[in-house]
């Protein structure tokens, strides 16, 4: 049973309060070594690391999203054969008792004429 909807919200936001407050923090301290720095060196390699960075990240976004799509759908139809699995096997079993039902009811048949 899923939980109701606001519990959810409630939820969510409180984790996505936490993801912004961990996006916001590093930069800052990054900005306070990265401005001397750059002085001394140029803001080009600066601003080269930065978009190398949102790019990585951008990377890992789109592999995330496309590893968890691949992952999900081989797990579906994993729990969809093994389910198909499970009912043939319950047929297996039903025509398997029918069969010796049936071999028993011919054999008591053919021994009450012997």
């Amino acid at each position: 049973m899923l939980p109701p909807q606001n519990q959810v919200q409630k939820e969510v936001s409180r984790l996505e309060s936490y993801s912004r407050m961990l996006q916001t923090v590093p930069p800052i301290f990054v900005s306070m070594l990265a401005g001397p720095w750059s002085d001394r060196n140029g803001r080009r390699p600066v601003m080269v690391f930065a978009a190398s960075g949102t790019v990585m990240a951008m990377g890992v976004l789109v592999a995330n999203a496309y590893w968890f799509q691949v992952f999900y759908s081989r797990r579906r139809r994993r729990r969809r054969e093994r389910k198909e699995r499970r009912r043939r096997r319950s047929e297996g079993k039903e025509r398997r008792k029918r069969r010796r039902r049936n071999w028993r009811r011919r054999r008591r048949r053919r021994n009450v004429y012997l």
